[in-house]
């Protein structure tokens, strides 16, 4: 095992949500979904990137991937791709951090609250931009927070939050 965390996966919905479809394009589907949970977020709509995860050529995942948008199940916004039900992954509005990616951002924060400057901590990773708005586990979407103004702040954006 690689240590990453699992994910939240309803079953019974994204079973319903494949009822009638070709086997290729529910394989498709899996592993654009895996991606974006790897990924933490929307992932690049590159079909040769697409392609070597799918074990296809680039037409065909090309093919798969506009099947699956025109289906309702993937989303193409400004060159990424992401997934309407990854919403159901998150637990109470959350989307969970890779324990790599935390460290990472610490790290990149110098373990230092970004909002009120605290470096006692403890501190927590804040989305930015919320998950509830449809905000992702990007890099340049996570920073450190310290307990206090993370909490505070909750699902607003930024600008909300400093009215």
């Amino acid at each position: 095992m690689s240590g990453q965390a699992w994910y939240r996966h309803y079953a019974t919905k994204f079973l319903d949500g494949v009822v009638g479809m070709p086997p290729d394009q529910i394989g498709a589907y899996i592993v654009v979904l895996d991606l974006i949970y790897a990924r933490g977020g929307a992932i690049p709509n590159d079909t040769r990137w697409l392609s070597g995860h799918m074990g296809c050529s680039t037409r065909a995942a090309g093919a798969l991937v506009l099947r699956l948008i025109q289906r309702g199940k993937l989303s193409l916004n400004e060159e990424k791709i992401s997934a309407l039900i990854v919403a159901d992954w998150q637990q109470d509005g959350r989307l969970p951090v890779p324990l790599w990616l935390r460290r990472a951002i610490m790290e990149r924060d110098a373990y230092c609250c970004t909002y009120c400057g605290a470096k006692d901590g403890p501190f927590e990773i804040d989305h930015i931009f919320p998950v509830a708005l449809g905000g992702g586990n990007e890099p340049e979407n996570l920073t450190t927070a310290c307990i206090s103004c993370n909490r505070s702040k909750g699902a607003k954006t930024v600008g909300e939050w400093a009215r």
